[in-house]
């Protein structure tokens, strides 16, 4: 079973995407209706719910595109995963869960970001670096 079904489907996770952003809006001062359209708030769920497991593919905007808005550098980043994982869990908090919800993120940081991984390969021409 995914974390996606696990949490409670679409409805948990549409709560979360709302709670995250009120809090995100009450940082900036802004309004949440002001502040994201409809379509951003659509893209964000659907790709939430893609990415714990909730949906076979995605085909909204890349990942950089879609949180430019909320997460214009790491501790931004870190704030939306501590409040999304928050929302998620509500009452069922586990040392388990709460690490499961926040490394599925962590694996979205580098394309966040556009950074790309360093790897390894001890066949690369000039080092161990790739």
């Amino acid at each position: 079973m995914t974390l996606y079904l696990k949490l409670g489907g679409r409805p948990v996770f549409a709560q979360a995407v709302r709670t995250c952003l009120r809090l995100t809006c009450t940082d900036t001062g802004q309004s949440t209706e002001a502040a994201f359209t409809e379509a951003w708030k659509a893209d964000l769920l659907e790709f939430l719910i893609y990415l714990y497991g909730g949906a076979p593919y995605y085909e909204g905007p890349l990942a950089a595109d879609l949180f430019a808005p909320i997460c214009p550098d790491h501790g931004a980043f870190d704030h939306f995963i501590d409040r999304l994982v928050a929302a998620l869990m509500g009452e069922r908090k586990t040392v388990k869960l709460e690490t499961r919800l926040r490394l599925v993120l962590e694996t979205i940081r580098p394309k966040v970001f556009g950074e790309t991984p360093v790897s390894f390969n001890r066949f690369a021409p000039g080092g161990a670096l790739a």
